[in-house]
């Protein structure tokens, strides 16, 4: 039961163990929790992460298996990797960074006579049309100022410009 409450809530404020063990009515003392806390550690030798934005990604290109090419995939994890680097993109769940990259690069690598497949997977996950299609937005806009930006590089090295740092 402990392990499922530690699990399965996301919690601001974690209880302590005392207040697990008036959880279970006092029939655990704390120093049992603790052993089975680390017994439970140890089984699963401390690989514990949060799910992030790669974690959903994949999990939809699996469930979209014949839908996702490699390149629409490769195309994904860039603006999701763009979404790390951008502090406004923080405001968008993981989930939906990860539905919204899939369909932008869905469409932008051509392919959109796919979108229904994925479009059906991304459904299924709960993510709010107009979160998604914000989330959409911000990443194209993202999308086109580093495609702005790589131009403006490759100019500068044509014309034998350094860019100075910070510009």
């Amino acid at each position: 039961m402990l392990c499922c409450l530690c699990v399965c809530t996301a919690q601001v404020v974690q209880p302590s163990v005392e207040q697990l063990c008036a959880v279970t009515a006092n029939h655990f003392k704390s120093h049992d929790l603790l052993r089975m806390e680390r017994i439970v550690l140890d089984t699963l030798e401390f690989r514990l992460t949060s799910p992030s934005s790669y974690t959903f990604l994949h999990l939809l290109a699996q469930a979209c298996s014949n839908s996702v090419t490699p390149a629409v995939l490769s195309l994904a994890m860039y603006l999701c990797e763009l979404a790390v680097l951008e502090y406004d993109m923080h405001l968008y769940a993981h989930s939906t960074r990860a539905a919204a990259a899939l369909l932008l690069a869905q469409v932008s690598v051509g392919a959109a006579q796919q979108l229904p497949a994925i479009a059906g997977a991304v459904l299924s996950m709960g993510i709010a049309a107009d979160q998604l299609y914000s989330c959409m937005g911000a990443l194209l806009k993202l999308q086109q100022a580093a495609y702005q930006h790589t131009l403006a590089a490759v100019a500068a090295a044509q014309a034998g410009v350094v860019p100075s740092p910070g510009s």
